[in-house]
């Protein structure tokens, strides 16, 4: 089922890809970042409830294909408009310095959310809880930025 479950999630950021791609108006960046940020907090909450109510190996790779699908198409918004961002707010001249800072920053995060959720699947048997209790806590930290990032946002002029 994990194969099935990745594939998924690629082709959905393939399709999140192309219609970021076709996207005619520049207009919605506020939206764009925060909307999907929040829905993937509500997504990784679904693949929760894939593996808490359904048993089968063909019921979890169909559900949750579904739901891997939809996260890939919501998750490659908010970093293509970021990468956008970037790009017409950086100086080229520091635009490669400034984007291997990001990627090094968020390699050197990797291990650590690797460490601890480890640690989490090892110990609790109801893994479904996880992904739910996560999903509720992106959320959380997403609604109580949002006045800050509103006040950054408004200042920027988006």
């Amino acid at each position: 089922p994990i194969s099935v479950l990745e594939s998924a999630d690629s082709a959905g950021i393939l399709l999140g890809s192309l219609i970021m791609s076709w996207q005619l108006t520049k207009n919605y960046f506020r939206q764009l970042l925060l909307v999907p940020l929040i829905l993937d907090g509500v997504i990784m909450m679904l693949l929760g409830g894939v593996f808490m109510l359904f048993r089968s190996a063909a019921s979890v790779s169909l559900a949750g294909a579904f739901v891997m699908f939809l996260l890939g198409v919501v998750v490659v918004i908010p970093n293509i408009v970021m990468q956008v961002e970037l790009q017409k707010s950086v100086p080229t001249e520091f635009l490669g310095r400034v984007t291997t800072i990001l990627i090094t920053i968020n390699s050197l995060i990797m291990p650590l959310g690797t460490l601890f959720y480890t640690g989490l699947f090892q110990k609790i048997q109801a893994n479904y809880w996880i992904f739910i209790v996560s999903g509720l806590f992106s959320i959380g930290y997403i609604l109580a930025l949002l006045p800050k990032i509103n006040r950054l946002l408004d200042q920027e002029k988006y």
